[in-house]
């Protein structure tokens, strides 16, 4: 399959998975809700999560990246 154009964050140098997501501004709410703690919802702007993003993300940065799916291991392979 092809690479697709992602956003993640990334901290420690390390890219925090769950963050990963087609939008940027997804990838920031996505880390705002599972490490900052924060309830995030869809009539909130994207000025205000823009605000929220800098009040909490520590040393955390957003970055653009390539991801590819890759196939799902069937039970076959698994098995033997």
């Amino acid at each position: 399959m092809d690479k697709v154009r992602a956003y993640a964050v990334i901290e420690d140098g390390k890219i925090n998975v769950p963050t990963i997501s087609n939008a940027r501004r997804a990838a920031i709410v996505n880390w705002l809700v599972v490490e900052a703690n924060l309830m995030i919802y869809s009539k909130d702007t994207d000025e205000y999560i823009k605000q929220l993003w800098e009040e909490n993300k520590r040393d955390a940065t957003i970055i653009e990246v390539e991801v590819s799916p890759l196939d799902s291991p069937s039970t076959d392979k698994i098995n033997h």
